[in-house]
């Protein structure tokens, strides 16, 4: 139940520095990170959406079913315990595993959207992300040779992030 819980904790952390903070410009989520956010935004495990018109993921997957079975294989978890998740999941967001997707929740969020993935990325295929953007909404910014945890201190993607949050809103990104 470590992935649920850990996206619970997520959804809470990100409340509460709304709470504290004040409405949020835009949200930046890594790989999983990137998921809890775009369910944070379309208010899928809390009482109230996350308040915020841009989302930027980096090394985000598109198919849920797919971290859960990277998740299964890596803890050797029962074919129980991953129905299990899956109910869960399904008490609280009315979907099941296999039916979530990274563009399906961004759509429900009402987000604009950029997915930063590098090309080589080993842990989460750059697939992953051409299908988020061309699921949509949202647009893909390439990066190559920075890798799945490099990308999240590279210049050149702090510079995307930096002209996705400053987008207009009703604009799209880049």
């Amino acid at each position: 139940m470590g992935f649920c819980f850990y996206n619970n904790v997520a959804v809470a952390a990100l409340h509460a520095l709304e709470e504290a903070l004040g409405p949020f410009e835009g949200v930046v989520g890594h790989s999983f990170g990137g998921f809890a956010s775009a369910w944070a935004l379309a208010g899928w495990t809390a009482e109230r959406p996350l308040e915020a018109p841009r989302l930027v993921t980096i090394g985000t997957p598109e198919h849920l079913s797919g971290v859960v079975e990277n998740f299964r294989r890596i803890l050797d978890l029962s074919p129980e315990v991953v129905d299990h998740m899956d109910d869960w999941i399904q008490a609280r967001t009315g979907r099941r595993i296999k039916d979530i997707t990274l563009s399906r929740v961004v759509r429900e969020a009402g987000v604009q959207a950029v997915h930063i993935h590098d090309r080589e990325d080993k842990e989460v295929p750059f697939s992953e992300a051409e299908a988020a953007a061309s699921a949509g909404p949202g647009e893909l910014a390439a990066t190559i040779g920075l890798g799945h945890r490099r990308i999240v201190r590279a210049p050149e993607v702090a510079a995307i992030i930096s002209e996705a949050m400053s987008a207009r809103a009703g604009t799209p990104c880049p």
